[in-house]
């Protein structure tokens, strides 16, 4: 008899038998219990955990990571930066955090990821029926996104996640690997930073943060975004990581010019935190050596892939990355349900425009379904 518990906090659960169930069922870096442990520790995010575990026998068959979130830099970012929303600053329940790449209900099959769906939309009547249910980034390939079709979820494409796999014994096989014109595209990039003065130094576990609190400041006042990380989130990240928490600080001519924050576990390397000056991209190439300073790292240490996040569709692509979409889906009380149609019909037209500018093929367009 499988049974659903609500966990109000991560550390209810042990890490040991949580990312073991994430690893199982196929879970990202963004499922682990350090992830969700950093995230519930960040003052930069007002939320309440609603986690479901499912249990067989003692046995976690089942995850399905949930925040009830009333704030977000990130969702204020979706909600007022990217596409209006029209919906103000109403709290909204959450699978699970718009700071991951998926939304994702993890479970032995698709009996399983049933009653956790089932046991979700039973929480939000209960709790939260007066706001948004939101799994904001669900793999277009995942079952769970036709479950939550059928079940009336408005939906709209949202972005891709770009994603390298990363199988070469050394750097030189990936670069091999590579089309001709891609191959010394990249090489001569790499030797240009160089040749410019530019280094890449790979820390596990210490970083300075206050110095890429301050890049990041620096990278939102540039795009007129919210400052997603500041120095306490970022602390908090790397406590829970530990050495899995990886600093890349690449100078040029010996100045900082720019930091990321990757997460390296369960196989994956994820860059989740960039900061980085814009005024001396022209001379230095950071950005571009810091990608393959990532895959370097992934290759050299045996991972499985890298995980760049989403858009910036066009060097990311010139790496070799493959696009996987992801979709917003959300389900909404009467009063709000027209205006959420409405902005995830304007996420969906705005996603596929930015795929059209690079000259990407957006997937095949699925008419809106409308929550009912």
């Amino acid at each position: 008899m499988s049974k659903v518990r609500v966990v109000h906090e991560i550390g209810e659960v042990s890490e040991e038998s949580w990312d073991a169930a994430v690893s199982r069922y196929g879970g990202s870096v963004y499922h682990r219990h350090a992830w969700l442990r950093s995230v519930e520790a960040a003052e930069m995010v007002d939320i309440e955990a609603r986690h479901l575990v499912l249990e067989d026998e003692g046995r976690i068959v089942g995850l399905a990571p949930l925040y009830l979130t009333r704030h977000c830099p990130k969702l204020e970012m979706f909600r007022k930066h990217y596409v209006t929303a029209g919906i103000g600053d109403a709290p909204m329940l959450i699978g699970h955090s718009m700071y991951a790449q998926s939304s994702e209900l993890l479970a032995a099959g698709e009996h399983e990821r049933g009653l956790l769906l089932d046991e979700i939309l039973a929480l939000w009547q209960a709790e939260a029926a007066d706001r948004i249910l939101a799994f904001p980034l669900v793999p277009g390939d995942s079952p769970l996104l036709s479950d939550l079709r059928r079940h009336g979820f408005t939906t709209g494409l949202l972005s891709c996640t770009n994603l390298l796999e990363t199988p070469w014994d050394t750097f030189e096989d990936y670069l091999a690997h590579l089309p001709g014109t891609r191959r010394r595209n990249i090489t001569k990039g790499i030797l240009r930073s160089e040749r410019a003065g530019v280094t890449a130094e790979v820390q596990r576990g210490c970083a300075d943060l206050e110095l890429l609190a301050s890049m990041v400041r620096r990278t939102a006042e540039h795009h007129g975004s919210p400052v997603f990380f500041d120095t306490g989130f970022l602390t908090a990240v790397v406590e829970a990581f530990g050495s899995s928490a990886v600093t890349i600080t690449v100078r040029g001519r010996g100045e900082p010019i720019l930091t990321c924050l990757a997460l390296d576990a369960g196989g994956e390397v994820a860059p989740w935190c960039i900061g980085f000056d814009y005024t001396s991209l022209g001379e230095f190439g950071q950005y571009n050596y810091l990608y393959a300073t990532l895959i370097r790292f992934a290759v050299e240490n045996g991972r499985r892939q890298v995980n760049f996040g989403r858009s910036t569709y066009y060097i990311k692509r010139k790496y070799g990355c493959r696009q996987r979409p992801v979709y917003a889906a959300m389900a909404a009380p009467a009063a709000a349900r027209r205006t959420v149609e409405d902005w995830v019909s304007a996420i969906d037209a705005h996603a596929r425009t930015e795929l059209a500018e690079v000259g990407l093929p957006a997937p095949a367009h699925t008419e809106l379904l409308r929550a009912t």
